[in-house]
């Protein structure tokens, strides 16, 4: 959601839960679930002050404590009562003299069921609450790592990805936030690999996790192998006049060349990127695509429940397996869900729907 130009989200009066936060970066959604979860606002109330919301000195002691535990940051409760909005917050929050922390939204307050961890994102799991029973609590982690590698990409700048410093990031985050057992992860994309190390771990440590979901997580395909299989098959479905199936491989190659192509174009045209540039998260999510290609994973079997979460239009375009790889990792059978839509548009709605009905029938979420 775009804001003003005081930094104030419009107050327009809708409730679009869709479309509540678009524009919005990781850190102001995290503010975002902060405020309204304190003030007991519904909609986008977010260009009123703190007062007129019904603030107090006890509600702005409250939501201190929410932010610093949501962020790292600490604010004066004397500061809170006088915010004259969300921008406001925003603001002081975002500065860029503050140093980045470790983001932990609480999505959906919750007891009397395991807790479901989303790995390695905010923006994209914020649905995932709206979906999951109320007694389910949801949480959203981002690593400092994360913003600094947005930060130093969006500056035109080139910066690696370590994979182990993040599984340990996340790793410690997870363990702070709930010491012990049973867990239930869940991960999108290079999140999943994150995610999946993750309970590796806490399997190895004797710890139980209940489920580990996997978004769309597709392992690495090697390039050149995977074009000279499928161009065989394309020479083979031209000769037998199956052009129905030779279209279907066409796109998935076309796919696959669209894909190998951003990945070049990200390492040899920098440029600087708005912090709400589409091209800006494609070049971040390019970053994290190359070290999942570059990804082994550690010896062993994982031998607890996976679920692996389909997109349709990565499963019939771009993945080379039904398991995406997962498979031989894992001891028991990996179970599936297909959504509709893109990697970036199956957990959204109405894409969700999928996983809503799993969820329903699935007491521990």
């Amino acid at each position: 959601m775009k804001k003003s130009d005081d930094g104030a989200m419009p107050d327009d009066g809708t409730t679009d839960k869709a479309k509540e936060f678009e524009g919005c970066s990781d850190l102001e959604i995290a503010l975002a679930t902060c405020w309204k979860r304190c003030l007991n606002v519904d909609g986008l109330l977010f260009s009123a002050s703190f007062l007129d919301l019904g603030g107090t000195p006890a509600l702005a002691k409250s939501l201190a404590m929410d932010i610093e535990q949501a962020t790292g940051q600490t604010l004066d409760p004397e500061t809170v009562l006088q915010l004259e909005n969300f921008g406001a917050l925003s603001t002081i929050i975002s500065a860029p003299e503050i140093p980045l922390r470790d983001l932990i939204v609480t999505f959906q307050e919750g007891s009397q069921k395991t807790a479901l961890i989303c790995v390695h994102g905010i923006t994209y799991y914020r649905e995932i609450s709206t979906i999951s029973s109320p007694d389910t609590p949801v949480y959203g982690l981002l690593a400092k790592e994360h913003q600094a590698l947005v930060s130093t990409v969006g500056e035109g700048q080139d910066q690696e990805v370590d994979l182990d410093r993040l599984i340990e990031t996340y790793y410690t985050m997870i363990r702070n936030l709930q010491p012990k057992g049973p867990y239930q992860l869940i991960g999108h994309s290079f999140g999943g690999v994150i995610a999946f190390e993750i309970a590796k771990r806490l399997r190895n440590e004797g710890e139980a996790v209940d489920k580990l979901f996997l978004i769309d997580a597709l392992l690495k395909d090697p390039f050149y192998p995977y074009m000279v299989q499928k161009i065989v098959k394309l020479f083979r479905l031209i000769r037998q006049g199956n052009w129905g199936d030779l279209g279907r491989i066409m796109r998935r190659v076309g796919s696959k060349f669209m894909r190998f192509g951003r990945h070049w174009q990200y390492r040899v045209s920098p440029s600087k990127l708005s912090p709400s540039s589409p091209a800006l998260a494609e070049r971040v999510t390019g970053k994290y695509r190359q070290v999942m290609h570059g990804y082994i994973p550690a010896k062993g079997v994982y031998d607890s429940p996976v679920i692996l979460i389909r997109a349709h239009k990565t499963r019939t375009l771009s993945a080379n397996r039904d398991d995406y790889g997962w498979q031989p990792l894992i001891g028991p059978p990996v179970e599936f869900i297909d959504l509709p839509g893109t990697h970036l548009t199956c957990v959204v709605q109405p894409n969700i729907n999928n996983l809503e009905r799993y969820f329903a029938k699935n007491t521990s979420v």
